[in-house]
């Protein structure tokens, strides 16, 4: 799994919803303990 693709496909879809370009995934042994993107409107 592309751990960073999928931080930026979150960031993508935080901005179609609105929100900024920010998303975060949390990986450990490779596997993803968290992932979410941040709506954060200005």
């Amino acid at each position: 799994m592309d751990f960073a693709q999928r931080t930026i496909d979150l960031a993508l879809r935080n901005v179609e919803e609105g929100g900024r370009p920010f998303a975060t995934v949390i990986v450990k042994d490779g596997r993803v303990l968290a992932a979410a993107g941040h709506l954060l409107r200005l």
